[in-house]
């Protein structure tokens, strides 16, 4: 009885510890200034505050901290920053937020580091060897400079996209190509190049066919596409913008090639494709690549039934076929 007499004792006197430590105020919170061995004290502050517990924060673009031993509320704070007179405040745009006035206060020293210039005439101060200004950045389309001349990283990615191109195109992987386009275009090339998707079929297919009757005949029509839809390559390339650039596209220089338009969306170069018709000229082009598919399949049908065929206007019509898969017109 008296062991439990004294435990219950040794409890109360616990709780009334621990009471008297909750009440005790903690000790004042202050900043230390750690740059100088005397360790002197700041302006003092509570712990964890923060500009939502003071709107006053959000009402200017600057903010000032000195020390509370060299606080005089009558003189202006030096600044000694290159472009900007000491003894004098710079003036920085009004901010809405916090985040607005970090972002004017970087600006401003962005400025004073390049010797006095705005922060706008950082991309200026950037030149290459080689007269081309701007920033070589690996992301597609880093940016063409002021002064409409395209960057390394620009010309790079304009080279890679005629490569894409061509190869789509060489290789009728047709579906591929109008996701390398301009967004203006897309309408209707996704119709035209699906629909020459289906001419292409339907080429190999009576090609094969023809080959069955007219050994050789399969031959002459893929050589007929080798030289018809090939690889290309972008020769001089040129900036007209920021966002537009030129170049020409051949097989390989010297040859006879086409000049291209070339525009950046949403951070990547498109190519503006010179043999997707304009939509007055679509329902003309549309009209001849399902008549080429309706003949061709005519011919197959005849050849598949064993019924006799037109050598002569087989060859002539598989040869207009691969005309309009090169981007031609209907003869």
């Amino acid at each position: 009885m008296q062991r439990r007499t004294w435990t219950a004792w040794g409890c109360l006197l616990g709780v009334a510890v621990l009471a008297g430590c909750r009440d005790q105020d903690p000790p004042e919170s202050f900043q230390v200034d750690l740059s100088t061995d005397s360790n002197e004290r700041l302006l003092p502050m509570p712990v964890g505050f923060h500009g939502a517990h003071d709107s006053r924060i959000r009402q200017g673009g600057r903010v000032t901290i000195v020390k509370l031993a060299d606080f005089d509320p009558s003189a202006p704070m030096p600044v000694a920053a290159a472009g900007v007179t000491p003894g004098a405040t710079p003036e920085l745009p009004p901010a809405s937020s916090v985040e607005e006035a970090l972002s004017n206060v970087g600006e401003s020293l962005l400025g004073a580091l390049l010797g006095g210039q705005g922060a706008g005439g950082a991309d200026a101060a950037m030149t290459s060897t080689s007269g081309e200004s701007g920033v070589a950045s690996a992301e597609p389309g880093a940016g063409a400079s002021a002064g409409a001349v395209l960057s390394p990283a620009d010309v790079e990615a304009l080279h890679a996209l005629v490569e894409r191109y061509g190869a789509a195109r060489a290789e009728r992987a047709f579906i591929d190509v109008p996701d390398l386009l301009v967004a203006g275009q897309r309408s209707i090339a996704v119709d035209y190049y699906d629909r020459l998707a289906e001419l292409s079929a339907t080429v190999t297919n009576l090609s094969v066919a023809f080959d069955r009757i007219e050994p050789g005949a399969k031959a002459a029509v893929d050589q007929q596409f080798s030289e018809s839809l090939t690889s290309y390559e972008l020769f001089n390339p040129a900036a007209t913008d920021a966002d537009t650039a030129t170049g020409t596209v051949a097989r390989e220089r010297g040859a006879a090639g086409v000049v291209v338009t070339f525009r950046r969306e949403s951070g990547f170069w498109r190519v503006v494709d010179p043999h997707v018709p304009a939509s007055d000229q679509w329902e003309s082009v549309s009209a001849s690549l399902d008549g080429s598919i309706e003949a061709l399949n005519d011919f197959d049908n005849s050849i598949l039934e064993g019924k006799p065929i037109d050598a002569a206007q087989l060859r002539a019509a598989l040869t207009e076929a691969v005309k309009l898969l090169a981007g031609g017109s209907a003869g």
